[in-house]
């Protein structure tokens, strides 16, 4: 059965952050995944809980959205 994501976001100016959070209310580690990625992932269901984008306009990924 699928569940509804709960899908959220927020941008941290000062740090140029972007998180993307899942919704997931189970404890997450985080991984880099490489300079600008890191991935939450859940520490029992080993899934996917949010993501954080490092340097997110220093970057210039956000001229896409």
């Amino acid at each position: 059965m699928l569940e509804k994501l709960n899908i959220t976001h927020h941008y941290d100016s000062l740090a140029d952050v972007l998180y993307i959070d899942f919704g997931s209310d189970e404890p997450c580690f985080t991984e880099n995944l490489d300079d600008v990625l890191m991935a939450d992932i859940g520490w029992f269901s080993r899934s996917l809980c949010g993501l954080r984008v490092i340097g997110y306009k220093t970057e210039g990924l956000q001229k896409g959205v």
